[in-house]
């Protein structure tokens, strides 16, 4: 689902001349990622990865706080790589994403179907909404089908629009950041529902995919700084010293030290409980009545705090489920023919900017 870039737009997907080349294009509470993709045969590789920190307050649980600030990196961004056309995604806790039951109609008029119900499911007007559609399947024995939507406010979609004019950037897609990261991290034809967790510095993003479309999101006030501090703490050493000995050691138990391992278990269990309580909400909210939904099948960890040693193996036994750390690539080219530039752990923070890039695909 995509918000293009068009004056008064009011829905998506976008025009097909819309959908040229670009950068794709994440902001984040402490920076700016992008990334460049170019067509290379079958393969879509990276002819560009950078990121640009951004100072504290400016962004704020999403929000950008300081508008002028954020259009000077992204005028830098145009300057020195000579970026024009860009993809950007929106975090996830400003925008809804919900299932659709809605009457048979043929796919030109799924949009209209949705308008006339969408202030059911948003504190959003039809006017002063953006929103897309995914249809997820027909039910043909009662003339049904079943859509997702996702829908973001209108006066976001505006703020980061007028961001990227003032830096001479050209926005052609604006997309919630889960979708984002979707596109980077999975199996386009897996249809199993799947669980990815992206782990940032302070905040972490949750979504639940299933028949290939996101189906629900909700974003955590708790990041890998988190685990930082609780080392810290323990260790009774500087933040940055800890944020090394969280990258080195992480959860894996040291001989018979066993201080910090439980330290990092005791602060992890908050993350753990969250991510149980969306299994339970999931297994218990179905798009019919009577019906259950199909077990979360696995976790997938992105962000820049998800190769944390340990932090994987520990949620599977906590959860349940096969966790694994994404392969954030996997969409664009095979790391058996091609190796970037950027490692592996370090890659897990550009899900989102490559999933953007990833649009003209």
């Amino acid at each position: 689902m995509y918000i293009p870039f068009v004056d008064n737009i009011t829905s998506f997907p976008p025009p097909t001349f819309l959908r040229m080349p670009g950068s794709g294009i994440n902001i984040s509470d402490h920076g700016i990622k992008v990334v460049r993709l170019r067509k290379e045969k079958t393969n879509y590789l990276p002819e560009m990865v950078n990121e640009y920190a951004i100072e504290d307050g400016v962004v704020e649980d999403g929000k950008i706080q300081e508008s002028s600030a954020i259009t000077e990196k992204m005028a830098m961004i145009h300057d020195r790589h000579d970026v024009r056309f860009v993809y950007l995604s929106i975090p996830e806790e400003h925008g809804y994403v919900f299932g659709l039951r809605i009457p048979a109609v043929q796919k030109e008029s799924i949009h209209d179907t949705v308008a006339v119900r969408l202030a059911e499911h948003v504190p959003l007007s039809r006017e002063d909404a953006v929103f897309g559609c995914d249809l997820v399947e027909r039910i043909p024995e009662e003339q049904e089908m079943y859509v997702n939507v996702a829908a973001l406010p209108k006066e976001i979609v505006d703020k980061y629009q007028n961001i990227c004019l003032a830096a001479d950037l050209i926005p052609l897609v604006f997309e919630i950041e889960a979708q984002s990261i979707q596109r980077a991290v999975m199996d386009p034809n897996d249809t199993a529902p799947t669980m990815i967790v992206d782990i940032g510095r302070t905040r972490t993003g949750l979504s639940i995919v299933n028949k290939g479309v996101i189906q629900y999101t909700a974003t955590l006030n708790m990041g890998g700084d988190m685990f930082t501090r609780a080392i810290a703490k323990q260790r009774d050493k500087s933040f940055k010293e800890a944020d090394l000995l969280k990258q080195e050691r992480g959860f894996v138990r040291a001989g018979a030290d066993n201080e910090l391992h439980l330290a990092l278990v005791n602060c992890v269990s908050v993350l753990v409980d969250e991510i149980r309580r969306r299994f339970d909400y999931w297994g218990s909210h179905a798009e019919k009545p009577g019906h259950t939904n199909q077990p979360i099948q696995k976790i997938i960890l992105s962000g820049g705090n998800a190769s944390v040693p340990g932090l994987s193996e520990h949620i599977s036994r906590a959860v349940g489920v096969p966790v694994r750390l994404a392969n954030v690539w996997k969409n664009a080219f095979s790391t058996d023919e091609y190796i970037p530039e950027v490692d592996f752990n370090h890659s897990l923070q550009y899900a989102a900017a490559i999933g953007l890039g990833l649009n003209t695909k």
